[in-house]
């Protein structure tokens, strides 16, 4: 649902809505950071412990956005950019701070479950996945993340990790593999 002051703009795309930040529209701006704040608030808040921090990383990123609008290229996707500034003020924060990681939250989109106990099942089942997965190396989990969560390819998350399409490739086989490994060991 769009603020009364970001009306007018909901319909406008992503790289339209950078072109009006471009022009000092505070309002585009807005938009941009209401259509990515959750997403980016739940990248973050999987490697980050404390809430605050997670919030405080986004505000950051956002910021830096701002700032730097100018330096965005057009011919890209601008969630990829956004991400990339993201998962650098993550980087600098875990690397200036030892932070604790806490469990993920499973993913809570709607469910298509046949029934309570089907419901449960699956919650669980996605929990200890996601709960798995953060135990993977760091570039396997953002490769993860950003394939299952944020519904990237593999060319916006190369543009993100600053990786070849390739290599990501084999780090999300890796990736898999681990989970596959460390799941079966589980049961």
């Amino acid at each position: 649902m769009q603020s009364e002051r970001t009306k007018g703009y909901e319909e406008y795309s992503d790289t339209e809505l950078a072109a009006e930040v471009r022009n000092n529209s505070l309002r585009a701006f807005e938009c941009l950071a209401a259509r990515y704040q959750r997403q980016l608030l739940g990248f973050v808040s999987a490697k980050i412990a404390s809430r605050e921090d997670a919030e405080e990383i986004v505000q950051d990123t956002l910021i830096k956005c701002y700032r730097h609008i100018n330096k965005y290229n057009s011919r890209y996707p601008f969630k990829t950019w956004l991400f990339t500034i993201a998962r650098n003020n993550l980087i600098s924060r875990l690397r200036r701070r030892e932070t604790v990681c806490e469990p993920l939250q499973p993913h809570q989109e709607g469910s298509t479950a046949s029934s309570p106990d089907r419901e449960i099942a699956d919650s669980e089942l996605s929990e200890l996945i996601w709960r798995t997965a953060h135990s993977l190396p760091e570039d396997q989990f953002t490769v993860i993340w950003m394939k299952y969560r944020e519904d990237m390819d593999s060319r916006e998350i190369s543009r993100v990790v600053g990786k070849s399409k390739v290599n990501v490739r084999v780090l999300l086989h890796r990736a898999r593999k681990n989970l596959a490994r460390v799941l079966s060991d589980l049961s």
